[in-house]
């Protein structure tokens, strides 16, 4: 019975550490495409920006 129990609490634990990579790696994974979107974000409005304020320097000459 010994060897039982201890195998299955070896079992258990390596399942929890499969468990925390992947919840790691999932985290790391929403981040990046947090961080991604917001960079998509930033670089259209400074796209647009720009191209308002060529558009006022045109209008203005």
């Amino acid at each position: 019975m010994g060897k039982s129990s201890s195998g299955s609490l070896v079992r258990k634990a390596i399942a929890w550490i499969i468990v925390a990579f992947v919840a790691i790696l999932l985290f790391k994974f929403v981040v990046a495409a947090l961080a991604g979107l917001v960079s998509l974000v930033f670089g259209l409005l400074l796209i647009a920006g720009v191209i308002w304020a060529v558009l006022w320097a045109l209008r203005n000459l």
